[in-house]
């Protein structure tokens, strides 16, 4: 066999491909906005092209998201100044509040409880009393003592309140952009699917197609987009 052809049959010899071109779609171009967390810690613009090499990590800070993006969504949650709660839902969080705040050490933390549970009573939250409402429904809901508790209906329906709150309604608006970016995937086929370690308890979720490159942040948080490619 000649030596042309003994190169051809061995794998691995052959001309590699190109890399195909991509181009950075911007959140906002992508009809996606960037998430309002108070506890994110990953902060990557929405123009950052993610590494080649999953071993490459890309800064874990760099440009933040267009201002109008990050003002939309500050802006939906923001704009939850009061929350109106039926007797059921008063009933099912008043007894657990009132126990998590007998418990306090602290009486300047209580004195906010308190405030809270009158604003309960009267069955209408806001102001500060609604952002501690907000923190609390987040605690029982995250550690599982709601569920444990009052069973999984009762916690079905507290989390139904916190998704009204202002922290509840960003994590929720955060999850539907994660979606609303994945949707592009639909029914093409993955050519890379990967997970890299950020930080302790923060992960990249990397998906390619042959059209697209979607790099997702997953944190205790919550998840959110960070960048949107275009495979030219």
């Amino acid at each position: 066999m000649s030596q042309a052809g003994a190169q051809a049959g061995r794998p691995g010899t052959g001309r590699r491909r190109p890399p195909r071109p991509r181009r950075i779609v911007g959140l906002e171009e992508a009809g996606l906005a960037r998430p309002a967390s108070d506890r994110d810690a990953v902060a990557v613009g929405a123009a950052e092209r993610l590494p080649d090499r999953v071993e490459e990590s890309p800064p874990e800070t760099a440009a933040p998201a267009p201002a109008t993006a990050a003002a939309a969504v500050a802006h939906d949650a923001s704009s939850l100044s009061s929350l109106s709660l039926s007797s059921r839902d008063r009933a099912l969080i008043a007894p657990e509040l009132s126990a998590f705040a007998s418990a306090l050490a602290r009486s300047s933390a209580r004195q906010g409880y308190q405030a809270l549970l009158e604003a309960l009573d009267r069955g209408s939250v806001e102001g500060e009393p609604l952002e501690l409402l907000g923190s609390f429904l987040e605690l029982g809901l995250s550690t599982g003592r709601f569920r444990a508790r009052l069973g999984p209906h009762a916690e079905e329906a507290i989390r139904r309140v916190f998704e009204r709150t202002p922290r509840g309604a960003a994590l929720a608006t955060s999850a539907a952009e994660v979606t609303k970016a994945l949707e592009r995937l639909t029914g093409q086929t993955l050519t890379d699917l990967r997970v890299s370690l950020v930080r302790p308890g923060t992960y990249r979720l990397l998906l390619e197609t042959d059209q697209y490159r979607i790099s997702l942040g997953l944190a205790p948080a919550g998840a959110h987009v960070e960048s949107v490619e275009l495979q030219l």
